[in-house]
C-alpha cells in the first residue's frame, strides 16, 4: 500500500530531535491518492510553491533507503483516517471534532489566538463550552523566542485560571511544545494547523483525524506525561457506565479506574443542578428520567478536575415487564394456581 506521513513538525533537525510533536504514518492507497491529488493541484496552481533548485541551487540529490516501519518501536493499529485541509474546510472539521467530545478533550498547542478568549465561534470557545474533561497545554518558549505577542501562552493560562470547564497549563518541558494535537474521546487530530486565524483560514495546512481507541490512547499517554510535568499528583478521571440505558433499570457509574491520590474527594451531581447528590468512586442510579446531566468532581487539595457526560434515555422504551424478572416465575405460578382453582369450582357446579 502507498504511505502518507502527517506530522506537526517542520523539516528541520531541531524539530525531530528536540521538539514535542505528533505524527502518523498512514498506510492506505485511497488516502495517499487523495493527498497526491491535493499536492499536484497546489504544485500546478498559483500558490507559494518554489522548486527545490530555486531554494537550494547548489545541492545535489541523494539516494535514501525506503521507509520500513518497525513494529517494536512504532506500533501499528487499524482505524479510520480522514484528511483535513486548510483553508478549505479545517474550521468546520475542527468544530465538529471538538464539540463531539463527551469524555476527554486533551489539546497540545504551540500557540493559541489570544483574541479568541473574547469571541464565541473558535476552537478555544468550543473547548471551554465542552462537557468533557478539558485540558489545554500551551507552549511558552514560542512566546519569548519567536513571538512578539506573549499573551497566547501565559496570558490565556492566567485568564482561564480557576475555570470550572477547562484546565490550562503552560508547558514546563525543556523543549519547544511544537505540537498542534487534539484528542477527542477515541479520536486524535494530528497535523500542522496552529490555533490561529491565519493557519486555519489563510494557509495551506494539512491534518488527519484518526478514529481509533488504540491510537488515541497511545497519544493520550504521552499527553498525560507532558501534562504531569508541573504536578506529581495529577488526576486522571476514567469513568465506566455499566448497564443498559432503559427506564426502570439500574446502572452503575464506576470511577474506580481513575488515578487520584488517596484521600481525593469524588463528588457526583447526577441531575445537572449543581448540587452534589452522591460521593464515592462508584455509584448506582435507578433510571426513571429521560436525561441525566452527570458531573463528577474530583478534588485533591488545590487540584480539581471535572468529568461530565449526558446520559439520554429518552428514546429507550419501558421494559415490557416493569416488575423485576426474578418475580415473574412466582407470578406465573400464582396465576396458574388461581386458574386451576376456578376451573375446579366451575366443574363442581
Amino acid at each position: 500500500e502507498d504511505i502518507t506521513i502527517i506530522t506537526s513538525e517542520n523539516w528541520a533537525e531541531s524539530s525531530f530531535n528536540n521538539n514535542r510533536g505528533w505524527g502518523a504514518v498512514i498506510s492506505s492507497n485511497e488516502y495517499a491518492h487523495y493527498m497526491r491529488s491535493v499536492f499536484e493541484s497546489d504544485f500546478n496552481g498559483n500558490l507559494d510553491i518554489r522548486s527545490f533548485k530555486e531554494l537550494f541551487p547548489k545541492e545535489r540529490r541523494g539516494t535514501f533507503e525506503g521507509y520500513i516501519p518497525s513494529n517494536e518501536l512504532f506500533p501499528s493499529y487499524h482505524g479510520r483516517a480522514t484528511p483535513i485541509l486548510s483553508p478549505d474546510f479545517s474550521f468546520s472539521a475542527m468544530k465538529g471534532f471538538i464539540t463531539s467530545a463527551n469524555e476527554r478533550l486533551f489539546v497540545e498547542q504551540l500557540e493559541v489566538e489570544y483574541d479568541w478568549l473574547d469571541e464565541d465561534n473558535n476552537p478555544l470557545s468550543w473547548m471551554i463550552g465542552s462537557k468533557a474533561d478539558c485540558r489545554l497545554l500551551i507552549d511558552t518558549t514560542f512566546d519569548s523566542e519567536f513571538d512578539s505577542d506573549e499573551k497566547d501562552g501565559f496570558g490565556i493560562r492566567d485568564r482561564l485560571k480557576g475555570s470550572d470547564t477547562i484546565a490550562v497549563r503552560t508547558s514546563a518541558m525543556d523543549r519547544m511544545l511544537h505540537n498542534k494535537g487534539i484528542i477527542s474521546d477515541d479520536g486524535v487530530w494530528i497535523g500542522s494547523i496552529n490555533w490561529s486565524n491565519t493557519s486555519i483560514h489563510d494557509n495551506r495546512e494539512v491534518a488527519v483525524i484518526i478514529e481509533s481507541k488504540e491510537v488515541s490512547d497511545f497519544f493520550a499517554k504521552y499527553f498525560i506525561d507532558d501534562w504531569g510535568t508541573e504536578s506529581a499528583d495529577d488526576i486522571v478521571i476514567t469513568v465506566d457506565v455499566i448497564g443498559e440505558l432503559k427506564n426502570g433499570r439500574t446502572i452503575v457509574i464506576d470511577a474506580s479506574g481513575s488515578y487520584a491520590p488517596n484521600g481525593s474527594l469524588f463528588e457526583w451531581d447526577i441531575d445537572g443542578d449543581g448540587v452534589i447528590e452522591r460521593t464515592g468512586r462508584k455509584i448506582s442510579i435507578d433510571l426513571s428520567d429521560s436525561t441525566y446531566d452527570i458531573t463528577l468532581r474530583v478534588t485533591d487539595g488545590d487540584e480539581t478536575y471535572l468529568w461530565k457526560r449526558t446520559l439520554d434515555i429518552s428514546d429507550a422504551d419501558m421494559d415490557v415487564f416493569p416488575i423485576p424478572l426474578k418475580y415473574i416465575p412466582i407470578i406465573i405460578i400464582c396465576i396458574a394456581t388461581a386458574t386451576v382453582s376456578l376451573l375446579h369450582r366451575w366443574k363442581c357446579k
